[in-house]
């Protein structure tokens, strides 16, 4: 627990496909209203539009005006399989505590918040770091299971905007072992009517996602 008054409860999402599921999550994948999708460390004006999930990708300008562009080694960066959006990584080698500024964002609402990570020895020092991730003033996670060689990893979080703000804040904070980095900011408007244990003084974390009765990966087209 980060803050009096806050808790995280840590959860797994259990995703039951269900046919009032499926239209509501349809009826709101149609469009990228709302969403926030942030590659870490790509140059100003260098927007893209991924081509499996035709969600466009935004660098980091408007977000934050701290920390610095750097991009993985060209043997691992254009390796087979690994997307684009863990090419580049901004990290922040100075300061203690360096936030992102998601906005705008609807207050006293329900969103998920997705920060993704692939280190790929992008410093050339074959040394993980360790440093803690907060939401706004809260404790999220300490990154500790980072890896030079295993694949990209996520946070997800899901959180209540603050009353009276139209901005969301994610933070990387410092810790004394090793500059913290990330690779990918995503945010994601969602109903309030769902995940009823999140409120203002209560979020929820992702733990781990099981699949039942699918043979392959679910996505909905936009």
């Amino acid at each position: 627990m980060a803050a009096q008054g806050f808790s995280v409860v840590t959860s797994a999402f259990f995703f039951i496909v269900a046919l009032a599921q499926c239209a509501v999550v349809l009826v709101h994948g149609q469009s990228q209203e709302g969403f926030i999708s942030i590659d870490c460390g790509i140059a100003d004006g260098a927007n893209y539009t991924d081509d499996d999930t035709k969600i466009t990708n935004v660098p980091d300008t408007g977000y934050i005006d701290a920390g610095m562009n750097r991009y993985l080694p060209s043997n691992i960066g254009m390796k087979s399989g690994l997307d684009t959006v863990y090419q580049t990584v901004r990290s922040f080698p100075e300061g203690i505590r360096n936030c992102y500024k998601l906005w705008p964002v609807r207050p006293d609402e329900k969103y998920l918040v997705r920060a993704s990570f692939y280190y790929g020895n992008y410093d050339n020092k074959n040394s993980t770091p360790v440093f803690d991730l907060y939401i706004g003033v809260n404790l999220w996670r300490t990154i500790d299971h980072l890896s030079s060689s295993d694949d990209p990893f996520f946070e997800e979080i899901i959180t209540v905007t603050p009353r009276n703000s139209n901005s969301l804040s994610v933070c990387l904070v410092n810790m004394g072992r090793g500059t913290p980095f990330i690779s990918a900011l995503e945010l994601r408007p969602l109903p309030n009517s769902m995940y009823l244990l999140v409120n203002q003084s209560q979020s929820l974390v992702f733990t781990y996602r099981r699949n039942y009765g699918a043979t392959s990966e679910l996505r909905y087209s936009l």
